[in-house]
């Protein structure tokens, strides 16, 4: 059996949306792949939130210090 190096030249990241209620309750909202952790990985996945009906606009948003969503959002 081959066995496959997990790590390659082009890193995958996973890219996790999570929302909070009013009474705040963590809400898995999105989760995809990218490949990088800019705003033309993130535009997908908040298209996509946005077709399925979310219209409020991010009053927060928290990273792990990768820019690419803060931008994303403030760009729109």
């Amino acid at each position: 059996m081959k066995r496959s190096n997990i790590r390659s030249d082009e890193r995958q990241y996973i890219l996790v949306i999570i929302g909070v209620t009013d009474n705040g309750n963590k809400v898995l909202l999105g989760l995809t792949t990218g490949y990088r952790e800019s705003e033309l990985s993130w535009k997908p996945l908040l298209l996509q939130l946005k077709d399925q009906g979310l219209s409020d606009d991010p009053e927060l948003t928290i990273g792990d210090g990768a820019l690419g969503i803060g931008g994303k959002i403030r760009s729109r």
